[in-house]
């Protein structure tokens, strides 16, 4: 018996079929997302005292870290903006990339009996993974609206631009995840090397500290870090300063054609996927 009524074998795999066929397949499934982000919730929070609350206490934990040693030790200059407001407009969209980019590029591997079971295009797995974060960050907005309220600090117009820095934050959370994923069913190694590379990004990302106070010298390599730009844009959003800067979007053209190319290398992949698992 299947789950939904389009789930019956065999599962259209034709190599043939026009790409864009191929992503009408998937929005067909479009409320199995919904059914495996709620899946992924309940089972993440499950027996679980505090229960989604999580979302929140995770965020605040690194806001009270970061806090204690830049505003106590290094007393890094904020321009009069409170500090915990900067870090936490760049904890919650780093938090966001860690959870897609690490929980989609394991999606195939961690559902192989799902997969083998049922049928349905495998696009679905990273594409929930997704919308599973957008949870945690939701409930992280809560937080700063919260911390917001309590320094008197409401956004500008600038917050009308938050669903674009959101909308790039998807999009490149989807982009590392979707080629982790095909490429992890190949070569499982990635579960270990990928975890280790993301946290030493967190360094080269302007996420604890502004921008602005990296040397001149060095902030042009900020604009060819996706991440930085979405960042930065957050901050731009939420508190009105500084000013994005256009030159974020610098690696933006090659991001899109990885997204397509992941897309491509992905459907490829997955007719093979039960080969490897």
């Amino acid at each position: 018996m299947y789950i939904y009524p389009s789930m019956a074998p065999p599962y259209p795999t034709n190599k043939k079929a026009s790409f864009a066929a191929y992503l009408g397949k998937v929005y067909q499934y479009r409320q199995m997302v919904r059914t495996l982000a709620r899946r992924d919730l309940k089972k993440q929070y499950a027996q679980t005292f505090l229960g989604i609350l999580w979302s929140a206490i995770q965020p605040a934990l690194g806001l009270i870290v970061f806090t204690f040693f830049f505003v106590y030790v290094f007393k890094i200059d904020t321009g009069g903006v409170p500090y915990p407001l900067i870090a936490l407009a760049g904890i919650l969209p780093w938090f966001y990339f860690l959870h897609v980019a690490s929980a989609a590029g394991n999606s195939l591997v961690d559902n192989q009996d799902l997969i083998k079971r049922l049928y349905f295009p495998r696009l679905i797995l990273p594409l929930s993974k997704s919308i599973t974060a957008l949870v945690d960050v939701g409930i992280g907005m809560v937080l700063y609206t919260l911390l917001a309220v309590y320094y008197g600090h409401a956004p500008g117009l600038s917050i009308f631009l938050f669903p674009v820095f959101l909308g790039m934050l998807v999009v490149l959370g989807l982009t590392v995840g979707i080629w982790l994923a095909a490429l992890t069913i190949r070569f499982r190694d990635l579960q270990n090397v990928v975890p280790y590379l993301l946290n030493l990004g967190i360094w080269a990302t302007p996420v604890f500290y502004p921008a602005a106070v990296v040397p001149q010298q060095i902030q042009p390599f900020l604009y060819w870090n996706p991440m930085a730009g979405i960042i930065e844009g957050f901050r731009y959003c939420l508190l009105g300063v500084p000013a994005w800067d256009i030159a974020y979007l610098y690696p933006w053209p090659f991001i899109m054609i990885a997204f397509v190319g992941g897309l491509l290398y992905f459907r490829r992949t997955e007719t093979i996927v039960s080969d490897y698992l």
